[in-house]
């Protein structure tokens, strides 16, 4: 009898480990990336993009102007000018 309750006890042990291990590895595979992630720009923004403003508020823009943006980039880093009608900006 003795030996038995020894035998159950480790099979037990083995059992519980197993669960464990099981749970553990089932947890790291249902984790997720930060959302930070999935919101990184993956393409090259570079060349000269052209379009037409919105009225943004008013008095503050006119809508329909031209606008021109010609835009450098560098790994995640972006540089450009913003042309319009009588605006120009550089950064």
């Amino acid at each position: 009898m003795c030996g038995e309750a020894r035998r159950r006890d480790g099979r037990e042990t083995m059992i519980a480990w197993l669960t464990l291990g099981f749970l553990a590895l089932t947890a790291a595979g249902c984790a997720r990336p930060d959302w930070i992630e999935s919101t990184l720009v993956t393409v090259d923004v570079t060349g000269v993009w052209q379009g037409t403003s919105a009225n943004s508020a008013t008095g503050t823009f006119a809508a329909g102007r031209p606008i021109v943006l010609t835009l450098e980039q560098s790994g995640s880093r972006v540089r450009g000018r913003s042309q319009s009608c009588h605006l120009r900006m550089e950064t």
